[in-house]
């Protein structure tokens, strides 16, 4: 969806709603938390299994506790799935 205001996240979920749209929509948004990824792999950065370490380090270091941080990064994906 790119870079858009909660406004219009909640517009488009809205709107996938009212068109019938049953499945499950991924809304990413920095403050939320809802689900830690990155996208950031380039041939100079570290592999990805490392590079998502250091992101959840960040994000501990950040503020979130570790609880919170395994909530994002695997409790709330494996939900989303089907998982849990």
């Amino acid at each position: 969806m790119g870079h858009v205001s909660w406004q219009e996240s909640l517009a488009f979920i809205e709107a996938a709603r009212d068109m019938g749209y049953a499945h499950r929509i991924v809304i990413n948004h920095v403050q939320s938390h809802i689900i830690a990824s990155t996208d950031y792999f380039r041939p100079y950065s570290p592999n990805p299994a490392e590079l998502f370490r250091m992101y959840l380090g960040m994000l501990h270091e950040g503020g979130l506790s570790q609880g919170e941080v395994q909530q994002v990064a695997s409790i709330n994906p494996a939900r989303l799935v089907g998982m849990q």
